[in-house]
C-alpha cells in the first residue's frame, strides 16, 4: 500500500515508522495473498494467511499457523471457506470460522446423498434380498470392467444425465460414515470444474505409506488431484537424504495421503467414462482414477480427519461387522 491513506508516522516514534515502510515506500501489512485463479491474474488476489502469523501458548507450545489453517479447512470443507487463529500467550487455540453459507445450506436440507438411491447390482440374487427389505435395486451386466462402467450403464437405466450426482459406495464398506458420502458429493455443488469427487485421510504410519496396496494421493491448492500412486508420495527428499526415509515433514504443508474408495461423479461425465481410452498410467499403476486425470479431468478430494472404518474383504470381517451393526441395532 502506497499513498496520504497511509499514517505518516508513529507519535514520537519515527524508527518505528521506518520499520513499517520498505525501501520503495510501501507501508508492510504483513498479508500473504494469492491468486484467485493462478491461469488469470485479472481475476485479482485473494488473502491467503499472515507472513509472521506464528505464536506461542502459554504452555509454551508453538503454533505453526500456516498447515494448522490448511488442515482445519480441509477437515471441515466444504463447509468453510477461511478460518482465522488466535491463542497468543493463552492456554489453547481460538479458531474464527467463516462458513461458507451456500454449502451449509445445502447441508441443512435434504440434500441428494441423502435421498433413497437405487443399488447397482449385477446377481439376481442380491436383487432378490434387497427387494425383500424393501430397497430399490438396478439390475446392470455382469461383464462390466470396472464398477465406473457398471455405474455408467445404471446412469442409463435411471436416466440421470448432466450435473446429477452420482455416489458409489461400495457393498464391502457397510459402516462407512453417511456424513462422508454427503461431504464427497458436496464437493461437486462447491467445485463446478470438478467431475469427480473423492476423500482421503492422512497417513501416520511409515508402513502404510511403504505399502503398494494403499494408494496414495497428492493434492494442489485447491484439494484437487494432482496424481494417485501406490509410490510413496510425497517423498521426503531431505529426510531420505539425512537418513530418515519415511512419512514426510508435515509442517512442509503436505502430509502423506491415503486415498479413500469412494467417488461422486457428475452422471453426465459417468456416462461418457467407458468410451475414454485406458491410460499408460492407469495400466502402469493399475489405478481406474488416472484415466480421468489422463483425459483432462478434475478430482475434487474431501481430506478428513480420520480413516474409515475397514470394510468386509474376509469371512471374519463378515462376523465382526455383523455383530457391531447387532450392537447398534440396526
Amino acid at each position: 500500500l502506497k499513498g496520504a491513506n497511509i499514517t505518516p508516522g508513529y507519535w514520537r516514534a519515527p524508527h518505528l515508522t521506518a520499520d513499517a515502510f520498505d525501501a520503495e515506500g510501501f507501508y508492510k501489512i504483513g498479508d500473504a495473498l494469492k491468486f484467485d485463479d493462478p491461469d488469470d491474474p485479472s481475476k485479482g488476489l485473494l488473502f491467503d494467511g499472515r507472513l509472521a502469523e506464528d505464536f506461542k501458548l502459554a504452555t509454551g507450545t508453538w503454533v505453526s499457523v500456516g498447515p494448522l489453517r490448511a488442515a482445519f479447512i480441509a477437515h471441515f470443507a466444504p463447509l468453510i471457506r477461511d478460518v482465522v487463529l488466535a491463542g497468543a500467550d493463552r492456554d489453547e487455540v481460538t479458531a474464527l470460522i467463516f462458513p461458507d453459507v451456500d454449502a451449509c445450506r445445502k447441508l441443512a436440507s435434504e440434500s441428494a446423498a441423502e435421498l433413497a438411491m437405487p443399488s447397482v447390482l449385477a446377481d439376481a440374487r442380491v436383487i432378490d434380498a434387497c427387494e425383500q427389505h424393501g430397497v430399490q435395486a438396478v439390475l446392470t451386466r455382469a461383464d462390466h470392467a470396472s464398477g465406473s462402467d457398471r455405474l455408467a450403464e445404471a446412469c442409463g437405466l435411471l436416466g440421470l444425465d448432466g450435473a446429477d450426482v452420482v455416489v458409489n459406495v461400495q457393498g464391502d464398506e457397510p459402516l462407512i460414515d453417511p456424513a462422508l458420502v454427503r461431504q464427497c458429493a458436496g464437493l461437486l455443488e462447491t467445485d463446478g470444474e470438478a467431475v469427480v469427487a473423492t476423500a482421503a485421510h492422512p497417513i501416520d504410519d511409515p508402513a502404510d505409506f511403504a505399502n503398494p496396496n494403499v494408494v496414495k494421493v497428492v493434492l494442489d491448492a485447491r484439494l484437487r488431484a494432482l496424481y494417485f500412486s501406490r509410490a510413496p508420495i510425497p517423498w521426503w527428499r531431505d529426510g531420505s537424504a539425512a537418513g530418515r526415509p519415511g512419512l514426510p515433514d508435515t509442517s512442509q504443508g503436505h502430509p502423506a495421503l491415503r486415498h479413500v474408495g469412494l467417488y461422486a461423479y457428475r452422471a453426465g461425465y459417468l456416462r461418457q467414462f467407458p468410451a475414454l481410452a485406458a491410460s499408460p498410467l492407469e495400466r502402469l499403476e493399475s489405478l481406474e482414477q488416472l484415466r480421468v486425470l489422463w483425459h483432462g479431468g478434475r478430482i475434487v478430494v474431501h481430506v478428513a480427519a480420520d480413516a474409515p472404518p475397514p470394510g468386509v474383504d474376509t469371512p471374519e470381517d463378515l462376523a465382526r461387522v455383523r455383530a457391531l451393526v447387532a450392537a447398534r441395532g440396526d
